[in-house]
């Protein structure tokens, strides 16, 4: 996954490619990462999509209500500066469905740092 590959190359980047230091950040593993191959390296709980499985309008109030559990609330009770980052499309709407927060993608964060590097 992208972010153990970052987490693992970032230490040996050289000095230039090392990301500015970025506000707080709250980082959602996605479900599919979870089956995969674990999500130790994420943190923040389950978002309640499940792929479309929260689209589906029988199921949408349980897919918030799962949202409900940890994230949302974990989300809300930030202050000040943070971002939230979530490799799933379906975990980055239902994050803006339940909290109104736009969380990125890890690669968007770090096309950011690096772009602000060069400029």
């Amino acid at each position: 996954m992208i972010d153990e590959f970052l987490s693992d190359a970032l230490p040996m980047a050289p000095a230039a490619l090392a990301p500015e230091p970025r506000p707080r950040t709250l980082l959602h593993g996605h479900c599919q990462q979870e089956a995969l191959c674990g999500s130790e390296r994420t943190a923040a709980g389950c978002c309640g999509m499940a792929g479309s499985f929260g689209f589906e309008a029988e199921h949408y109030d349980v897919s918030m209500a799962i949202g409900e559990l940890s994230l949302f609330p974990a989300i809300r009770d930030q202050e000040g500066d943070f971002d939230v980052v979530s490799m799933g499309v379906s975990c980055r709407q239902q994050i803006a469905d339940g909290t109104g927060v736009r969380a990125r993608h890890l690669v968007e964060v770090v096309a950011d740092s690096l772009a602000s590097q060069v400029s």
